[in-house]
């Protein structure tokens, strides 16, 4: 049966004259030298094979994965036979979960001008003045992701993953305040004051099955009030 065989290129040929010419335990130390060279990933590949998995999540769901998103895909995939780094490992490998899923949009180009999505019909920026709600929202969202409440940089790190997942990928305009609308909410301090309003209401709710019925009736009750200012007029 006849094989495809590549020819051995010209460093290939002037590696063996070399080596034939080279005395017995030289030759073995070139031949161990170039196996590994042929065997280890380069750093793009290792980049790969440590951060593709954030990847795909990106693409799938449109927004950056959270800690509990990665680890449920992770032990999905190992049912699956797939070998993944696991999330601590990741995180210190890169300083913190932020800066892991910051390293994988950037290899690939994710939500920056050098990735070209095949359409941005999703891509309607909501302009509207942030409420004191969404601001506490965004908060207990990246509070949720990260299985921590961020510091200022921190939360704006991620804000910022979620804006660039969602110019490519996400289904509608993400609403992560930056720093001057938290500020003309809660003042010259409005990081602090915001971060301390969202953890009270989380110690109230936990869950956000329980903040989102909170909410409901909080804006129910402001509805019925503004109906019946307009009915008093």
């Amino acid at each position: 049966m006849a094989t495809d065989q590549a020819e051995p290129t010209a460093t290939g040929w002037a590696l063996a004259h070399v080596a034939a010419a080279l005395p017995e335990k030289e030759r073995r130390d070139l031949y161990r030298l170039l196996a590994h060279h042929l065997h280890a990933p380069n750093s793009h590949d290792l980049r790969r094979l440590r951060l593709g998995l954030i990847v795909e999540i990106v693409v799938e769901d449109g927004e950056p994965p959270g800690v509990e998103r990665y680890d449920a895909e992770r032990a999905l995939r190992t049912t699956l036979g797939e070998d993944w780094p696991d999330r601590t490992t990741l995180s210190g490998w890169y300083a913190g979960w932020a800066h892991t899923v910051h390293a994988a949009m950037d290899l690939y180009a994710i939500g920056t001008r050098a990735s070209v999505p095949h359409h941005r019909r999703h891509y309607v920026e909501d302009t509207r003045d942030y409420t004191l709600f969404e601001i506490q929202e965004a908060l207990l969202a990246a509070h949720d992701k990260l299985d921590h409440w961020p510091t200022q940089s921190e939360y704006l790190a991620w804000a910022s993953l979620e804006r660039r997942a969602a110019r490519d990928y996400g289904t509608r305009w993400v609403r992560y305040p930056t720093m001057p609308p938290i500020r003309r909410h809660f003042g010259r301090s409005g990081y602090a004051r915001a971060l301390a309003a969202a953890r009270k209401e989380w110690d109230a709710a936990p869950s956000a099955v329980e903040r989102h019925r909170r909410h409901r009736r909080a804006l129910d009750a402001a509805d019925r009030v503004t109906q019946r200012r307009g009915r008093a007029a």
